[in-house]
């Protein structure tokens, strides 16, 4: 009985956490960059914008169940970028992404609108001469990119091959080994 729980416990955590629609993008949101003279009166308000400001449709907002629209780049200080106009749209139809998309890019206020990447780490090494190296296996390397979240106290960043023991930079911080 506990495995199953166990099975079944997992099962719900995939589905809540995992990409559904397209491992390749980020589900339910998607970058919007709209006309400049569509927003020059609400950009400096908030990076969170009310949605009954933005130039789209109200029954669109509605048929994709738009949550949130966010300036991406409100925190520039140069205002005179045409990064102030990129938004990040979020929205709960996650299976209508491509129609969202169409939709939105015949409206005359959107410039542009694209699908947001999803970035990953990896812990396998994509270096094609990975395997010639064998330096990185002598000192465990492959072992430490996959180290989760930790105190960055106790992670080791970088490895010197000819430091002398008259360090002086960061000379608390050298490790010094032989």
């Amino acid at each position: 009985m506990r495995i199953l729980a166990i099975f079944f416990s997992l099962i719900i955590i995939n589905k809540v956490f995992a990409q559904n629609v397209n491992p390749d993008y980020v589900d339910g949101e998607v970058y919007v960059k709209f006309n400049e003279n569509y927003f020059q009166n609400i950009l400096d308000k908030s990076p969170i914008l009310d949605l009954s400001t933005i130039p789209i449709p109200h029954n669109l907002l509605n048929k994709y169940k738009v949550r949130e629209i966010e300036n991406s780049f409100y925190f520039l200080e140069n205002k005179n970028t045409a990064l102030q106009f990129i938004f990040r749209l979020k929205f709960d139809k996650i299976n209508m992404v491509e129609e969202l998309l169409m939709e939105l890019h015949q409206l005359d206020a959107v410039q542009f609108v694209e699908k947001i990447p999803a970035f990953r780490t990896d812990c396998t090494p994509n270096d094609p001469f990975y395997s010639t190296q064998f330096s990185l296996d002598l000192i465990n390397a492959e072992q430490a990119w996959c180290i989760p979240n930790q105190d960055s106290s106790e992670v080791i960043i970088g490895v010197v091959d000819g430091i002398t023991r008259q360090c002086t930079f960061r000379a608390e911080k050298c490790i010094i080994n032989g």
